[in-house]
């Protein structure tokens, strides 16, 4: 028959293994507190890898134009830097005890006239060269106003003319350095002929007479570039010969 020490021993033991199975292995016996129920949302995120890097490559193309070369606007000839001074036409005489003219063969440009009769003079263009003496000067004519007026303010040399082309010369595109406006300073008589055929210019003095006045001439005629080929119709010439009507 069990002891009252067993009896009691058995329902302690008892009690403490219902506690045990009751609270679990490490378990707080404490209350707990509210549990809060937590709902999380997880939102995935989809990346979208980026598109491929594009590379534009743009090509440049670099063209190099040879070097203009300056030209004399009347003769065409290379020059060191472009000519800007202003041309400077000039009426030269072409009477027998005229001639041999002074500087006639280093104008630029000679144009003959037909002023009377059968009587013809010269109007030069001097612009890339410097000349001592020029002449024998002459006077002005009514044909010479065209001439003028293709040359931007071009420097004008005679010894006068009559008064209603000296009328109208006033009228016409031009920088005025005559004998009869400028005399001594820009013109001189030589001993070697008799007046009317002896009176001598030269562009030293008739651009300081300009004192800057004038203005630049463009290019009179187009010019053929060394290795350019002459057009099909291009023929050989010696001499050229113009009939004034027997005046030689």
């Amino acid at each position: 028959m069990p002891s009252l020490f067993t009896r009691v021993i058995q329902p302690i033991c008892a009690t403490a293994l219902l506690l045990t199975a009751c609270s679990g292995a490490g378990t707080s016996l404490l209350s707990r507190p509210p549990t809060s129920s937590t709902t999380s949302t997880v939102t995935q995120a989809t990346t979208i890898p980026p598109a491929p890097a594009t590379t534009t490559t743009t090509s440049t193309t670099t063209t190099t134009e040879a070097p203009s070369v300056p030209v004399a606007q009347f003769t065409g000839e290379e020059v060191n830097q472009p000519l800007s001074r202003p041309a400077f036409l000039v009426k030269i005489d072409n009477h027998p005890l005229a001639r041999p003219q002074w500087g006639i063969n280093q104008a630029d440009v000679v144009f003959e006239e037909l002023v009377e009769g059968n009587i013809t003079r010269f109007a030069a263009i001097f612009h890339s060269r410097n000349v001592t003496d020029i002449g024998p000067v002459r006077s002005a004519r009514t044909g010479d106003f065209h001439l003028l007026s293709n040359l931007n303010t071009p420097l004008f040399g005679n010894s006068g003319g009559n008064p209603t082309v000296m009328r109208l010369l006033n009228d016409e595109d031009m920088i005025l350095i005559g004998d009869t406006n400028v005399g001594r300073a820009a013109y001189r008589r030589s001993d070697e002929r008799s007046a009317p055929h002896n009176l001598l210019t030269g562009t030293g003095e008739i651009y300081a007479a300009a004192d800057g006045r004038g203005g630049t001439p463009p290019q009179m005629f187009s010019y053929r570039d060394d290795d350019e080929s002459l057009p099909p119709s291009a023929q050989p010439v010696g001499v050229i010969e113009i009939d004034y009507g027997g005046y030689q």
